[in-house]
């Protein structure tokens, strides 16, 4: 036995918790974009790179909506570079308007909605 209860093993454990090392491969990130976070008079605030295994999926479009809805309420916007096309179409679906990085009119693609609102319920109407 390797330890109380646990039987005894020819895979050398994790030394911290107990168990057995996973066997399970895990695949290489893909970059769906680089994200620029500016604040108030586009200073430069910080950089991040959205990535995962495989296509970007609706969470990468979630990550991306609520990065934009952050900097907003501060002044500030986010800038993609480096999108991929399949970010891109999501975001189109979506209808998110972000700034993309080198693109014309003053770099802002909408993708399909003239800015993002905040959803309101009943609940939320005057009495």
């Amino acid at each position: 036995m390797d330890g109380p209860g646990r039987p005894e093993s020819s895979v050398p454990g994790d030394e911290i918790a107990g168990r057995r090392p996973s066997l399970s491969v895990m695949t290489a990130a893909t970059r769906w974009c680089r994200v620029t976070l500016v604040g108030p008079g586009r200073t430069e605030i910080g950089r991040l790179v959205l990535e995962g295994p495989g296509l970007p999926d609706l969470g990468a479009v979630e990550t991306v909506a609520r990065l934009s809805l952050m900097a907003g309420r501060r002044g500030g916007a986010i800038v993609l570079a480096d999108v991929s096309p399949h970010l891109r179409q999501l975001l189109e679906v979506a209808g998110l308007e972000v700034e993309v990085e080198g693109e014309a009119e003053g770099g802002k693609e909408s993708f399909g909605v003239e800015g993002m609102q905040e959803e309101t319920h009943l609940g939320d109407l005057p009495a």
